[in-house]
């Protein structure tokens, strides 16, 4: 077993904290969006998005069920949850293949970021659980990137 220290600890507990709420914000988000397209296999990854990020609930950590948003602000969490919120608002206003572009390429800035996080974790069995949650993400990338047209070019400004 390995043993952190308290501040090791504090940062791994915060480390899942921020993965909880950007998972259920992307849920959500992907929920919604889901039932907005009208491409059926585009509407199917977004569905099984919806399903992994709700999924990832981290059982490892005890967080709290309404992290302090306050303290997520001006932080890459903070970006993302915006993100979602600016896309979901804004999603049956664009073409559906301009948004799967901008979401493959946030999806993967967003990808980076949780692999960052899980090299910065201490506790295995937190590793463990971003890293399996870090593989769903990427083959519902990879779906996504299946479902965009060649020779497309981009929107994302993030």
């Amino acid at each position: 077993m390995v043993h952190l220290d308290q501040s090791q600890a504090k940062r791994d507990k915060k480390i899942a904290k921020d993965i909880l709420k950007l998972n259920r914000d992307a849920a959500t988000f992907y929920k919604q969006a889901a039932e907005q397209v009208g491409d059926y296999n585009v509407r199917h990854v977004f569905i099984n998005m919806a399903k992994i990020r709700e999924q990832a609930q981290l059982s490892v950590y005890d967080v709290d069920e309404n992290p302090d948003h306050s303290s997520i602000e001006n932080t890459w969490l903070g970006t993302a949850i915006a993100w979602y919120a600016q896309a979901k608002s804004h999603f049956s206003n664009r073409p559906e293949q301009s948004m799967i572009i901008d979401l493959i390429e946030f999806e993967k800035k967003l990808l980076a970021k949780i692999k960052k996080a899980v090299s910065e974790a201490r506790d295995p069995a937190l590793k463990g659980a971003l890293a399996s949650i870090t593989a769903d993400i990427q083959m519902c990338i990879d779906q996504l990137s299946a479902c965009k047209p060649a020779n497309t070019r981009s929107h994302a400004t993030q």
